[in-house]
């Protein structure tokens, strides 16, 4: 598994943990976000759903999918953007913001790992591209 797969498969594995944690603990949850305890289901089905999207990041890593890589470096940092509004609006309390720091810097690190598949891939094919001998005339 390359690095940016890597990635992906251990914030998958967060999110499927955090998910059960809600799941299961939903006002112990709750208490450590600052938030009031939730009265119905909601707080579950979150966790419920949690847990799914982070199935999704194990499988997108297992099978190395690339697009799906890039599209979360592009989407997860308005997981921060968001709950600063959600905050600022008065929705929630400031430890919220936590969640999407993290999430934010899950991000740059996936997109750390893509870049430097990228250099590398790049590498190879400036080597390769020097090593073959030409087959045009007058090259």
């Amino acid at each position: 598994m390359n690095k940016a797969a890597q990635t992906i498969l251990t914030w998958g594995l967060v999110i499927v943990l955090a998910g059960l944690f809600l799941l299961l603990f939903p006002h112990v949850t709750a208490s450590l976000l600052g938030m009031a305890a939730p009265v119905d289901g909601w707080a579950r089905l979150t966790g419920a759903f949690m847990v799914w999207l982070g199935i999704y990041y194990v499988v997108a890593a297992q099978s190395n999918a690339r697009a799906f890589f890039r599209m979360t470096v592009i989407l997860r940092p308005t997981v921060l953007l968001v709950l600063i509004v959600f905050v600022a609006m008065g929705l929630f309390k400031p430890p919220i913001i936590l969640v999407g720091i993290a999430d934010t810097l899950a991000a740059i690190w996936t997109a750390w790992a893509l870049r430097a598949e990228q250099q590398a891939l790049e590498r190879i094919r400036s080597v390769w591209d020097e090593e073959q001998p030409s087959i045009l005339p007058g090259e």
